[in-house]
């Protein structure tokens, strides 16, 4: 199938059925006109030769290794596209929403449609670091071989950590925050336990970095000079062990 692109009406209606079937006890298909109706979708612009089929990614990695052939140079095309990001998440919503044993991989209540939507302006816009498809493809092109815990974790896993390193903007684009919060609270390829409490944790560090950001250019630096400048609680976690 040719990669497409939602438009404004199919942003909406795909907005639409992910409301009234993230509910459903069983699992439900895609109507096939929002991938294919031309009054909802178009063949994406500049990759009209990019063939897609729906897949059953297990990891942030496996999204990346997919796509990245089909799209090689062109990869700024697809870049922040909210119709793009959305048509390939009505692509995939049954292989991710569900897994191999037809059991829901979400919460009863379903997940947010902006997992599998995004509208190009206003609070989806700025959550759309929880579309799944799209969170992986831009760690990889942002953070590279400096993210390969995350990358290799399950695709629809949002752990504090994940969602402080994807979700935090200026976190997510420094040169050495997120090499340095994965040195502070992973190890090899585990999360050390209550990462998010107390001092010296994940939410102590996005304070300490707000503070220090008056004086230093904290998104600039390397994590040796962050480690630095950080208070002492944070080399606590140099003696905590890791847990699955």
């Amino acid at each position: 199938m040719q990669l497409r692109q939602l438009t404004a009406s199919g942003i909406q209606e795909a907005l639409a059925f992910v409301g009234s079937a993230k509910g459903s006890a069983t699992p439900v298909s895609v109507p096939q006109r929002l991938l294919v109706d031309p009054a909802l979708s178009a063949v994406a612009s500049g990759l009209e030769d990019v063939e897609v089929e729906p897949q059953r990614f297990e990891t942030r990695r496996d999204v990346v290794e997919y796509l990245l052939p089909r799209v090689g140079e062109r990869r700024h095309l697809v870049a922040d596209h909210a119709g793009i990001w959305s048509w390939l998440g009505l692509l995939n919503f049954e292989s991710t929403l569900w897994d191999r044993d037809g059991q829901r991989r979400a919460p009863s209540n379903g997940p947010e449609d902006t997992v599998f939507i995004f509208s190009p302006e206003g609070r989806r816009w700025q959550r759309r670091y929880r579309h799944w498809l799209w969170g992986a493809w831009s760690l990889y092109h942002v953070q590279g071989a400096q993210a390969d815990f995350l990358l290799d974790s399950p695709l629809t896993e949002f752990s504090n950590l994940s969602s402080r390193i994807i979700g935090v903007s200026r976190v997510f684009h420094s040169i050495g925050v997120v090499p340095l919060m994965l040195q502070l609270y992973t190890t090899g390829n585990e999360q050390r336990p209550r990462t998010k409490d107390g001092p010296g944790g994940t939410e102590h560090l996005l304070r300490a970095l707000l503070q220090l950001e008056r004086t230093y250019d904290v998104y600039g630096m390397s994590p040796e000079a962050l480690m630095d400048i950080l208070p002492p609680e944070f080399k606590r976690w140099q003696s905590v062990p890791a847990t699955r």
